[in-house]
């Protein structure tokens, strides 16, 4: 038999209270199809790990592995062989 836990509408909003509080000093980012560049969805800055997306646009299914698909502000400037002196 399955252990169900079932939430109060009180406790329901202190979660989501804590939730908006925790999230307050967090940035979004977009991410996009890998295939078609269309945003997917928008995840914090401290979203981590996997996630199984499909795409509305050209409606591919994939796996996205959020560390592979983040992006360093500045790094296109760095490989571009300017040498900041």
């Amino acid at each position: 038999m399955k252990n169900t836990v079932v939430l109060t509408a009180e406790e329901k909003r202190r979660r989501l209270e804590l939730s908006r509080k925790e999230s307050e000093g967090l940035t979004l980012r977009d991410i996009h199809c890998p295939y078609c560049n269309f945003i997917i969805t928008r995840v914090f800055s401290d979203a981590g790990g996997h996630y199984l997306a499909k795409c509305q646009k050209c409606k591919r299914q994939v796996v996205l592995n959020f560390a592979y698909f983040r992006r360093q502000k500045g790094i296109g400037k760095r490989k571009a062989g300017g040498s900041a002196q």
